[in-house]
């Protein structure tokens, strides 16, 4: 240890968020994303987008002059060519407990380095919303709210009329760039990280409640919502840990990648099963050579199976280190970690690693050479789960696949979505295709039940936060003029949607 002390042990578990002791055992990592040749993925590498009100919010310290420098975490350059691998890492924030309870309540003070700078780009953004105003949001009963979303952070109520406030907006309480630093800095370059984060987000809420530029009702609720004082009262009721997102990744000889979550790949050797969708919080702010603000985005994409997490994906390769497991920072791609990274998959890898160490000293083996069999049998009874249940038979009164289609398209006419359902009746399902302008019509009415919505970005975003629509990827290339878009996908969507919407 950095104190000098030692510490003797059989088998050590490395269960922290950054892999410290794994980089210092000299096992095989990486910090970053990969390109997406290495392991033949969609989903990792670059990721440039631009959402439609970027072009209007200039990057700028002084709006539309570039000789006034840019604002705070805006880079000069664009990041390499799409799906090329480099250094960067998803932005992290807090997820900050709030509470509107008067007794329970400890108002938002302004930090000491509150710099008006730091949110500039969220009060240029939030000017060319509309409908800016307190009130409910798609998962909650309350937040604060524009045309564009959520006004930099979420207001997902948890028991005692508390928040777990997650970020809220294109320019909220992800902070990007600053975690690059983090996976390999030291213990006073994380403090260092840890304070401005800390800082940059309590002048985040106080920015919402005090701005002038905001709408007085706005600024109003906010000020009705304080940190929670029966949380984290050891630490000024603040959370102790920052969201560390994802840091260094273990390169072992099985990475979990998108083929697992695909089931093109199934682990033979499963500790634990991974369910989530890939997803992964946005990388860069950056500027181009015509002065237009970018977005490197992060992604969203589900619909997949549980699929199994291989044992080997825990322990180093053989000849690195025999006697040490990773939980965390195990063996995975940036994209395939966007799924793993969830805390129940660490609590149930955790128990793998815990049942893995039991076996290894008991038979006096390395970790590379534990048998599978003995710890799938260990696990099986110890109440783990390691595959996913499935439905072998069906109801006798449900309804035949057209029949439901029909019932579908009824509401849709219904719910005024499409003034007629003959044409979705007609190619809306497996083996044909729709019209991409009629579906990006139907999109967009899909979207406006929601939230207002004015253009095919709006409503991608909007049924992809609604859990209508699992990515916009296919939508944006395949729902426009002179396109076609698959029938089976459009049913799903249509499934999707009246599932959701009643």
């Amino acid at each position: 240890m950095e104190s000098g002390r030692t510490f003797e042990a059989k088998v050590f578990i490395d269960a922290s968020y950054e892999g410290d002791l794994m980089a210092k055992a000299g096992v095989s990592y990486i910090v970053g994303r990969e390109p997406n040749s290495q392991y033949d993925e969609t989903l990792n590498g670059t990721f440039p987008f631009t959402p439609t009100p970027f072009p209007k919010i200039s990057p700028y310290v002084i709006a539309g002059d570039p000789s006034s420098g840019l604002l705070p975490r805006v880079a000069a350059q664009p990041p390499g060519p799409k799906g090329s691998g480099d250094h960067r890492v998803q932005g992290y924030n807090f997820r900050v407990c709030l509470t509107d309870v008067p007794e329970n309540r400890v108002p938002i003070e302004k930090p000491a380095s509150y710099n008006p700078l730091d949110y500039e780009l969220l009060a240029r953004h939030i000017a060319t919303m509309t409908h800016v105003k307190p009130g409910p949001a798609k998962h909650s009963a309350v937040g604060l709210r524009g045309k564009g979303g959520d006004l930099g952070i979420s207001f997902h109520l948890v028991p005692n009329r508390k928040t777990d406030s997650n970020n809220g907006s294109e320019f909220g309480s992800d902070v990007y760039g600053l975690s690059y630093e983090w996976p390999e800095g030291d213990y006073a370059k994380r403090e260092q990280l840890f304070q401005y984060h800390k800082d940059y987000s309590l002048g985040l809420l106080w920015f919402l409640g005090h701005d002038d530029r905001l709408p007085i009702e706005v600024r109003t609720e906010m000020q009705r919502w304080g940190l929670a004082k029966d949380e984290f009262a050891d630490t000024g009721h603040w959370p102790h840990q920052i969201y560390v997102r994802e840091a260094r990744r273990m390169i072992s000889d099985y990475v979990i990648t998108e083929h697992d979550a695909k089931s093109a790949r199934h682990a033979q050797d499963g500790i634990a099963l991974a369910s989530y969708p890939l997803d992964s919080h946005g990388v860069t702010l950056y500027v181009d050579d015509t002065g237009v603000l970018h977005r490197e985005r992060g992604f969203y994409v589900g619909g997949f199976k549980a699929f199994p997490i291989s044992y080997r994906s825990l322990r180093p390769k053989p000849g690195e280190c025999e006697n040490l497991l990773v939980v965390s920072c195990l063996s995975a791609s940036h994209a395939a970690y966007g799924s793993v990274r969830m805390e129940p998959v660490f609590m149930m890898v955790g128990h793998a690693a815990g049942a893995a160490a039991t076996l290894a000293i008991d038979a006096n083996c390395s970790m590379q050479n534990v048998p599978y069999e003995p710890l799938r049998d260990l696990l099986l009874k110890e109440k783990q789960i390691l595959k996913q249940a499935t439905i072998t038979t069906q109801p006798a009164d449900q309804a035949a696949p057209h029949d439901q289609l029909i019932a579908e398209v009824q509401k849709l006419v219904a719910m005024k979505i499409t003034a007629s359902g003959d044409d979705w009746l007609a190619n809306a399902q497996k083996g044909r295709n729709c019209d991409g302008l009629k579906v990006e019509h139907l999109l967009l009415q899909m979207a406006r039940h929601f939230e207002p919505a004015t253009t095919l970005p709006d409503a991608l975003r909007i049924l992809t936060t609604s859990k209508v629509l699992a990515s916009t990827a296919y939508w944006q290339e395949h729902a426009t003029a002179d396109r076609q878009c698959s029938g089976e996908n459009v049913r799903t969507v249509i499934r999707n949607f009246v599932r959701l919407a009643q």
